[in-house]
């Protein structure tokens, strides 16, 4: 032991010195590369950070575009179902028209040739769909999608939400161990100091020293962690809210309060399947895909439609006389070629496609919930 404890002292004042050196320019080092970097500092807090987040997300921007887009193929099928009405107006001048062209014969010394004359016809039209189920029922599939983009959006925004937060949590506790570490090193400091006035007292030995030597080092590498932590953190948060990445973020708050208890397992699941958007979704979609069900089975089924039309027509517009007719058609599906039969089968199988996701999402919410139980009943 007496050879070796010296052989360890001056190997640890070689060692001491050079960690030291190293510790140190690294040290200034991030400090100088974040003065460079970071042109700002911005005090912000949790609320504000969720609502720039959501404002200047990419994925929640695009969301509200799609539920755009879903209200607008809503309106469109609904059109199937209302009423059109439209305007026309005709001018026209015929030169000479061959009669015989259209089965008349000229017998008799009748002339076959007719002409010239104008025509004028000014008329409005409107038709109305009586019976059109397949269109009802694109109409109804429309609607509910519109529904289901909508949640998609809210569930986007919770999930931009989420990942903010996180990042809000993240930049706190770098934070804190930028000051952690900022104590840590002021301790270590001071523990060399109080080592070195004790050798020169005669109260410890070199190893002492060199221990608290090496504390002081590992106390600026952690420091100098830390810093590069925070600094990195800030970027992601900057990053999530949309803010200029140069800027320095600093949390406003510790989000800091009372515990809350946790509740019970069957009462936290039941509070998941009925709150949780995911749940929602699944049964939206269901119904979306029975209503396309509905619809590939109505094309089997006839449709009605009515119109009238009504207006002036004669050889001028002062010469008109008021003309119109109303009537009914009814179309009759017989035999299409089995698109029909092919439609309903597709539907149908998407609409057992999509009771599964549903039945998985409810019993990946309940696992979700249990394993969450679980972990705060071992903290």
């Amino acid at each position: 032991m007496r050879r070796t404890q010296p052989q360890f002292v001056r190997l640890a004042a070689i060692a001491i010195p050079l960690l030291v050196g190293v510790a140190g320019p690294l040290s200034a080092a991030p400090a100088t590369a974040a003065a460079a970097v970071a042109t700002s500092t911005r005090t912000i807090g949790a609320a504000e950070a969720i609502e720039l987040a959501i404002q200047s997300n990419i994925g929640s921007r695009l969301a509200a575009a799609q539920t755009e887009e879903e209200r607008g193929k809503a309106i469109k099928e609904a059109a199937g179902l209302l009423p059109k009405i439209s305007g026309a107006v005709a001018v026209s001048r015929t030169f000479q028209l061959n009669l015989e062209a259209q089965g008349f014969p000229a017998t008799g010394g009748f002339n076959p040739l007719l002409g010239p004359y104008n025509t004028f016809d000014a008329r409005v039209s409107l038709s109305q769909p009586l019976l059109d189920l397949a269109a009802y029922w694109r109409w109804r599939a429309a609607k509910t999608a519109t529904e289901l983009s909508r949640l998609e959006e809210d569930l986007t925004k919770e999930q931009v939400a989420s990942a903010s937060a996180l990042a809000f949590i993240d930049l706190i506790r770098a934070h804190r161990s930028v000051d952690t570490a900022a104590a840590d090193l002021k301790l270590a400091q001071t523990l060399l100091d109080l080592a070195r006035d004790q050798r020169h007292a005669g109260l410890s030995s070199g190893v002492d020293v060199a221990r608290a030597d090496t504390r002081l080092a590992e106390a600026r590498l952690r420091a100098i962690q830390a810093g590069t932590d925070e600094r990195q953190a800030s970027i992601r948060l900057a990053r999530v809210t949309g803010l200029p990445l140069e800027t320095r973020l600093v949390p406003a708050d510790n989000l800091s309060g009372p515990p809350v208890p946790a509740p019970s397992v069957d009462t936290a699941i039941s509070e998941a399947r009925n709150g949780r958007l995911e749940t929602k979704m699944s049964e939206l979609l269901v119904k979306q895909e029975s209503a396309s069900l509905a619809e590939a089975r109505a094309g089997h089924a006839p449709s009605i439609v009515a119109g009238a039309d009504g207006g002036e027509s004669g050889s001028s517009l002062n010469s008109s006389k008021p003309v119109g007719s109303v009537g009914a058609r009814l179309d009759l599906p017989i035999y299409a070629g089995g698109a029909a039969a092919g439609k309903t089968k597709e539907a149908a199988a998407r609409l057992e496609a999509a009771k599964l996701r549903r039945d998985d999402i409810r019993k990946q919410i309940e696992e979700d919930v249990r394993l969450a139980c679980e972990t705060l009943a071992a903290e």
